[in-house]
Formats: structure tokens, C-alpha cells, sequence
């Protein structure tokens, strides 16, 4: 298991540093919003794209797809400003098991790769069974003068319970500096935020 993982690892290494690869350093936002987005407007988009909310169990939740697969899209806010998305697809056992899970991880993997280069390492706290990678630090590209530059994460797991046959794949964009900003205490020359 570790050396499929360091084999990865390695070819990614190889092959973006040969050029292979083109790899972005930027992150915009999650699922196609702009980072610092309302609940309004994550509404409005998931509804053109005809994601369903499923408010059945949180808001901010949607059913929909991530790269071709089925998916539940979360979108965390913090004083209504989007900062972290997080995706859950591949749950088993409706995905037929953990190998399932496990093939859908490797294959979301090299997608990221593909986008952002070689994950920076593992995630750490995780069992040595569980697939767990991260690329950070990555940068808002400025598209936006709330979040220029930017810190971003973006982490992948593979989550087995206890019970082997059930697992899923969850991915996370987060912007590390957005939230901070939001969470920091509220200078008095700071203006108020943007309303819709």
C-alpha cells in the first residue's frame, strides 16, 4: 500500500517536472462560486446546475457530480461567506465496497495531480490504510480583491470506518486566509461587509 502510494508520488514528481503535466498553483473558489460567496448565490448556481439541495440533514448541502461521479457537494460558510467546499463521492456500499472506494481515490488523485501538480505529502492523523494526500500551499489567482493571493488547501481521503464495508472519498478546498480574515477580530477602520 505505501509503496503504491510513494510510486505515485514519484511519478507525478517525474512527470511534471519533465513537463508533462501542467499543474495550476491557483484555486478560484469551489464548484464553479467565487470564494466569500452567500448562501443566495450557492443556492443560485447549484440550482442552474440542477444539484438539488438535501437539507434533509444540514443546509448548505447538495446532491450532484465531481469529475463524473455522483457526489455530495457541502459548502461551509462563516458569516455567510463561502471558505471551504467539501465533496463526498464514492460512499460505499453503493459504490460496490472499499476496493471501489479505493479505485475512485487513486483516480480523483491523479486528477488533482493533473490540476495542481504532486500533492505536497500526507495527511496527517490518518490510518496508514486510509488514502490521504494534500496540496498546500496553493493561491487564489486574484480574480477576486477580497481573496488575491490567498492560501488554499486542498486535501483527499479515503475514509474507511471500522466497518470495512463502508468508505467514501472526500475532498476539501479550503481557503486557509478567507477564514481567518473572517474569524480575526473586527478592526474599527475595517468597512462592513458586503451585503447581496
Amino acid at each position: 500500500m505505501k509503496r503504491i502510494i510513494l510510486l505515485l508520488i514519484l511519478l507525478y514528481s517525474v512527470t511534471s517536472s519533465s513537463g508533462l503535466v501542467h499543474a495550476e498553483s491557483t484555486v478560484d473558489g469551489f464548484a464553479g462560486l467565487p470564494w466569500g460567496s452567500t448562501a443566495k448565490q450557492i443556492a443560485k448556481v447549484m440550482q442552474e446546475k440542477g444539484f438539488p439541495p438535501d437539507n434533509s440533514t444540514m443546509t448548505d448541502y447538495y446532491n450532484g457530480e465531481f469529475s463524473g461521479y455522483y457526489a455530495h457537494l457541502y459548502f461551509d460558510r462563516k458569516n455567510d461567506a463561502l471558505v471551504r467546499g467539501r465533496v463526498a463521492l464514492c460512499r460505499s456500499p453503493y459504490s460496490g465496497g472499499p476496493s471501489v472506494v479505493h479505485e475512485c481515490a487513486h483516480n480523483i488523485a491523479n486528477l488533482l495531480a493533473e490540476r495542481y501538480g504532486p500533492p505536497t505529502g500526507r495527511q496527517p492523523g490518518y490510518k496508514p490504510e486510509d488514502f490521504s494526500l494534500y496540496w498546500e500551499p496553493l493561491r487564489s489567482s486574484g480574480s477576486s480583491k477580497n481573496v488575491s493571493g490567498d492560501v488554499i488547501s486542498v486535501s483527499l481521503q479515503a475514509i474507511y470506518p471500522s466497518n470495512t464495508t463502508d468508505g467514501l472519498v472526500l475532498i476539501t478546498f479550503k481557503n486557509i486566509s478567507l477564514e481567518k480574515r473572517i474569524l480575526a477580530p473586527a478592526s474599527p477602520q475595517d468597512p462592513p461587509p458586503a451585503q447581496d
